[in-house]
């Protein structure tokens, strides 16, 4: 895994790779975690670029905070990945029916990215893996459960992690930390019963890009960092997705039947998500533009909506699983739908 960059010279462009070299035996370890280590490497990359136009060779020694940062996430996947644990029968949803599908809405509309926050290692483990559920398996090995003698922060990067509160009752999550995620984040206080997100895709990668080059121009300026808090960035989740809500009510219907059975109809919800958003992608990009002259449609998210019989809230479940599906999709409806 590596990032390749250049730096301007006297004598033009020299070339650098940043690289993570692992032992042979740990590298089945690695591999799941590819895009998760490559996302990191690519800022960091940048970060040491800016370094070394500035400060000469020695500014690459003054990336060591980003590269211990990034060792405490491996560290932890090491010890509590979610792939080395079962996530049934220790799974389990909120009793509060409503809370549950708004969270199941959440975090299927930042496409499978979700924060849990609780008093205790135990409950947030408990919506951990009930949410893990619901996640592409190849996203465990890169998201978290929280352990009894660990005080972890939040972890760039991951896909589902949980935190524990402190004994003062506040939680180690700030704007900053929550922007640098590749992807949107649901925040799911258990204790507090709320539920929050920073925002749809393409708004959350606006603000990602606008952070680093932040990031990057007040390195090169000597300027402090600016820390806001979470609640500055979050938005409060009110609204259940129809889809979600009529799964559930199918779902519970299998109460008596064997896990295997349940774990199988969770993954053809899954998948049904999935076809309808390559269904939405392949529409687009074939049927839109005849549609909209012959039709007069004006918004492509409305002509969405109307062609796939889906609702607003439906639809953002299914956009975000075109996000993941083809990368900027999302912001190509939103561009369209002004």
């Amino acid at each position: 895994m590596a990032a390749r960059f250049t730096v301007e010279e006297e004598d033009g462009a020299v070339p650098y790779c940043l690289s993570m070299v692992v032992p042979l035996e740990e590298y089945k370890n690695f591999l799941p975690l590819k895009e998760m280590v490559t996302t990191w490497l690519v800022t960091i990359a940048a970060t040491t670029r800016l370094l070394i136009t500035k400060h000469g060779l020695e500014g690459g020694g003054r990336i060591k905070g980003k590269l211990v940062e990034l060792c405490d996430v491996l560290v932890a996947l090491r010890s509590a990945s979610l792939d080395q644990y079962p996530l049934t029968p220790a799974g389990r949803p909120p009793d509060d029916r409503r809370l549950a599908e708004i969270i199941l809405t959440s975090h299927l509309q930042t496409m499978g990215s979700t924060v849990v926050v609780a008093d205790s290692p135990n409950a947030a483990n408990k919506m951990v893996m009930w949410i893990a559920q619901f996640s592409d398996p190849s996203t465990l090995p890169a998201s978290r459960l929280c352990l009894s003698y660990t005080q972890w922060p939040f972890h760039p990067g991951l896909y589902i992690q949980g935190i524990v509160r402190s004994s003062s009752g506040e939680v180690n999550l700030s704007a900053q930390k929550l922007i640098q995620s590749s992807r949107p984040l649901t925040v799911v206080d258990v204790n507090r019963g709320t539920v929050k997100q920073t925002g749809a895709p393409d708004v959350h990668a606006r603000r990602n890009s606008s952070a680093l080059h932040q990031e990057l121009l007040s390195l090169w300026h000597d300027l402090p960092d600016v820390s806001a808090p979470s609640e500055s960035l979050l938005e409060p989740v009110r609204v259940v997705a129809p889809i979600v809500k009529r799964f559930l009510h199918d779902y519970d219907r299998l109460s008596s039947c064997k896990n295997e059975v349940r774990q199988n109809f969770i993954q053809a919800f899954l998948r049904s998500l999935q076809y309808t958003a390559l269904a939405l992608i392949t529409w687009t990009r074939h049927e839109w533009s005849a549609q909209r002259r012959k039709s007069g449609y004006g918004s492509l998210r409305r002509s969405l909506c109307t062609v796939f019989d889906l609702d607003e809230v439906d639809l953002r479940v299914v956009l975000a699983q075109a996000e993941i599906l083809e990368p900027g999709f999302y912001s190509y409806v939103t561009s369209m739908s002004q």
